[in-house]
């Protein structure tokens, strides 16, 4: 009796253990190639659109995030401030961006002003050579060339 008891037990166990689901990080194949609607569509989606420096890195172990300190160099988007913090995931899986200390990115950051986030399945990049920027750059002069005065 105590070997079927043990046998039921077990295999409860491994169905339940079976069942638990995971959401891993999934990121949608954009629909077209043509960089300049890949960037305004971003853009649009956006809260902040930024580039900056990494300087300090800071995980918050509770909530499985990461605080990234920033000084941003040059702001698309948002308003954002000389030295400002947003969060991300721990790793990838979660869809957190992998930032690194000391590096340079273009960040698209969502979420409210007050509590910006990045994600990987945006166009968040290391600013080194990133095409995004002189696209970037003629939205923002169309935008002022047509903004009410």
């Amino acid at each position: 009796m105590k070997k079927i008891v043990f046998c039921l037990f077990s295999f409860i166990i491994f169905i339940a253990a079976g069942n638990s689901s995971t959401h891993a990080c999934s990121c949608l194949a954009p629909e077209t190639d043509d960089l300049r609607i890949l960037v305004k569509k971003d853009y649009k989606d956006s809260t902040a659109v930024f580039s900056g420096e990494v300087i300090e890195i800071t995980k918050d172990k509770t909530a499985m995030r990461l605080r990234v300190k920033f000084r941003r160099d040059k702001s698309w988007k948002g308003g954002v401030p000389a030295e400002f913090t947003i969060t991300t995931a721990d790793n990838s899986a979660m869809c957190g961006y992998n930032f690194e200390l000391g590096k340079k990115y273009l960040v698209y950051a969502r979420g409210e002003k007050s509590a910006l986030r990045a994600e990987l399945c945006t166009r968040t990049a290391p600013l080194a050579s990133n095409e995004d920027t002189k696209i970037l750059d003629k939205l923002n002069k169309r935008k002022t060339k047509f903004s009410p005065k």
